[in-house]
C-alpha cells in the first residue's frame, strides 16, 4: 500500500553481513531493520539508508562491511550488544560534524515528505538543519529494545498507512 508520504530513511545497524553487498542486504541480519523494511515497503515509494560510514545511500548501493559507531562505549544503549560491540571504533566529534554536513546536503536533494525512522544518535546531529519536509517517526513502544521489536513485529503485519499508525498511537512523529 502506498500513501502520500513518499520517502523513508532508515539508519544502519550494528549487525551486518561480513562481505560487500547492497546496503539493504548489508543490514538485513538485523531484526529491527528487517521489520522496519517491511513497514517501509508497504508505505513508501522509496527509501534510503543512513550509514555512519557512507552517509545517505540507496538500498542497492554496494558497500563494504565496516565498524564505526556513533554512541560512546558502555552506555545503557550498548549494554548487552556483545563484547565486540564496545570494542568497535567510535566516530570522532570532527567526523560527526563532516558527516552531518554531508547528510544534510543529501537530504536536501530529496523531494516530497521524508520520514526518518532513525535513532536519536543519528537524528540529533541533523535535527537543527533539516528541511521542513522531514519528520522523525518512531515506534511508540516505551523503553527497551525488546518492546520496540515487539511493536515493530505487530506494526509490520498491519495493512494501514503511516498516518493511521500515528492516529492510533502506534508511532509518533517529532
Amino acid at each position: 500500500m502506498q500513501n502520500n508520504t513518499s520517502i523513508a530513511i532508515l539508519n544502519c545497524k550494528g549487525k551486518k553481513q561480513s562481505y560487500s553487498c547492497s546496503a539493504e542486504e548489508m543490514y538485513s541480519p538485523s531484526y529491527i531493520f528487517s521489520k522496519q523494511l517491511e513497514i517501509v515497503n508497504k508505505n513508501y515509494n522509496e527509501y534510503y539508508i543512513l550509514s555512519s560510514k557512507y552517509g545517505l545511500v540507496s538500498p542497492s548501493t554496494i558497500i563494504k562491511p565496516y565498524d564505526l559507531i556513533f554512541e560512546p562505549p558502555k552506555t545503557d544503549f550498548t549494554r548487552g550488544m556483545g563484547a565486540g560491540y564496545n570494542k568497535s571504533p567510535r566516530a570522532t566529534k570532527e567526523y560527526k560534524q563532516q558527516w552531518t554536513t554531508k547528510v544534510i546536503e543529501q537530504i536536501k536533494q530529496l523531494n516530497g515528505q521524508v520520514d526518518m525512522w532513525v535513532g536519536y544518535l543519528y537524528y540529533n546531529p541533523l535535527k537543527k538543519h533539516l528541511p521542513t519536509n522531514v519528520r522523525k517517526v518512531q515506534v511508540n513502544s516505551g523503553k527497551g529494545v525488546n518492546k520496540m521489536k515487539g511493536m515493530l513485529t505487530e506494526i509490520s503485519t498491519m495493512d494501514i498507512s503511516i498516518e493511521e499508525m500515528i492516529n492510533q498511537g502506534l508511532v509518533k512523529v517529532g
